[in-house]
């Protein structure tokens, strides 16, 4: 009967002691960018998150989708620009993945792709922050589709900015304000008729073509066949062709191995196509380095 009585007392001790180290607070953040490129260098959506701190060296944790792949985690360096950030996965929430990095400056960098629903030509995407993760004093979403999208929709609905350099659909809706309790959530959908991605150039290169394999020399005929009758002139006949076969397959084997070699050179000399990756920066030209993944000038994202 005492135990019975004391339990409710015991109860919100617990809660008192044990409740802040539950308890996980939204991460504040200045603003909070959210890039959405569909089938930009991968048939799935690249997610890029871009989120300005209060002041560096805080916590973040920040939820993607359990399927989700990452691809980048990234912090500002002393000199402003963004640099490899170690993180972890910090466990699973409601079909979630939370990511728990340490931001030594006061912005920090997310990529990761997820899956998209693709039924013939048309696509959807959709992006969902839940809430009690982050706040924001502004949010912005940006949407990036592949050149000749048709049939586009969005919910919330999108803004239309005009289009990228390489004639890419860019559209833009201003959140405002995030507050801790709201969700966040974007649905796109368009029609992709040609199935073309918005960056292609990007993606992994394919194999160099290799040589043909040399021919197979043809199975010699059955004795029942051969010139028995014909004697020595048959012999100098089928020497004859032999020879002639033989600088013919000499012909093709070079015509065959030269352009594979051309192509392999070509491929060498062009270096970003054939590895996928630039050595120089696209927006200020500075010259990355082996591991980055952004540009240590200007924090441009590596191609």
């Amino acid at each position: 009967m005492k135990m019975k009585r004391f339990a409710p007392l015991l109860l919100v001790v617990a809660l008192l002691a044990f409740g802040p180290a539950f308890a996980q607070e939204a991460t504040p953040l200045k603003m909070l960018r959210v890039a959405l490129w569909p089938e930009y260098d991968d048939p799935r959506l690249l997610v890029i998150i871009d989120g300005a701190l209060p002041q560096a060296g805080q916590t973040v944790r920040f939820p993607i989708p359990a399927d989700a792949q990452i691809n980048a985690v990234a912090t500002s360096g002393a000199d402003g620009s963004l640099l490899n950030a170690e993180w972890n996965i910090a466990g699973s929430e409601n079909g979630f993945q939370i990511i728990s990095l340490l931001s030594d400056g006061d912005r920090f960098r997310i990529e990761y792709y997820a899956a998209m629903k693709t039924t013939d030509a048309r696509r959807d995407a959709r992006f969902d922050l839940p809430a009690g993760y982050v706040q924001a004093d502004q949010a912005i979403i940006e949407a990036l589709l592949p050149p000749g999208s048709e049939e586009i929709s969005s919910d919330p609905p999108l803004q239309s900015a005009g289009a990228a350099p390489d004639n890419a659909p860019l559209f833009v809706r201003e959140v405002g304000a995030l507050s801790a309790n709201s969700d966040l959530v974007q649905n796109i959908s368009y029609n992709n008729p040609t199935g073309a991605w918005t960056n292609p150039a990007s993606a992994p290169a394919p194999a160099p073509p290799q040589p043909a394999p040399p021919a197979t020399q043809a199975a010699a005929p059955s004795p029942n066949y051969i010139v028995w009758g014909l004697g020595g002139l048959a012999v100098i006949l089928i020497i004859g062709g032999l020879v002639l076969l033989w600088r013919s397959g000499r012909e093709d084997e070079f015509e065959t191995v030269a352009p594979a070699v051309r192509a392999r050179k070509k491929g060498k000399a062009k270096g970003a196509e054939t590895t996928g990756r630039d050595r120089f920066c696209r927006q200020c030209g500075a010259k990355f380095a082996e591991s980055d993944r952004f540009c240590r000038q200007c924090g441009a994202r590596r191609l």
